[in-house]
């Protein structure tokens, strides 16, 4: 690159100087202009080949300097993301195989067909209708499990009865039980 410019100024230099060098000679020293000073011809061509040549020479340098910037540095990469914000899928999963994903809203935990997510056989000991509600924040990573002011209660997994109506945060793999410890429940990510 360097030496392109280099090659470039130079033939410039020639191009300008060409025409100064046969104007200067076709004065004779005979002539009045010569004592004078330089033609008005001669003075027309340093100043508008003067003008081309530091043109070209700043455009050389600013075009030198734009490839000589280093390129820019890449973007940082994203923060790896949580556990919780992959592609998983938050469920509530019963030890007799019954499964529930949670989906944006709250779910409900019983035995009533027509308002729970994850029913319950009719007649299952320690289990109500509309027994608990479980939800997803997929912004913090945690659960949310609420007794609904059920029956015989909700349990977390080390025996702690849940006050009806009151949130407990809860986190992937962690288990707790509806009225009795058969009635045992997880809520994970699949």
């Amino acid at each position: 690159m360097k030496r392109r410019i280099t090659l470039i100024i130079f033939s410039l230099v020639l191009i300008f100087i060409y025409p100064l060098t046969a104007a200067a000679s076709s004065l004779e020293p005979s002539e009045p202009k010569a004592r004078e000073g330089l033609s008005t011809t001669a003075i027309i061509c340093i100043v508008v080949g003067g003008a081309a040549l530091l043109g070209i020479i700043i455009a050389l340098i600013v075009l030198a300097a734009k490839k000589s910037k280093p390129a820019p540095a890449p973007a940082p990469a994203a923060p790896a993301p949580k556990p919780w914000q992959q592609v998983r899928r938050p469920v509530v999963r019963s030890m007799t195989g019954m499964k529930a994903e949670i989906s944006g809203q709250q779910i409900l935990v019983g035995l009533s067909v027509n308002d729970c997510a994850l029913i319950f056989p009719e007649g299952t000991p320690g289990v109500s209708g509309r027994h608990c509600s479980i939800s997803w924040n997929g912004r913090t990573g945690e659960f949310t499990l609420t007794d609904l002011k059920s029956t015989c209660g909700t349990y977390l997994q080390n025996g702690q009865k849940l006050t009806p109506g009151v949130p407990y945060k809860l986190k992937a793999g962690d288990n707790f039980y509806l009225g009795e410890r058969t009635n045992l429940l997880t809520v994970t990510l699949e």
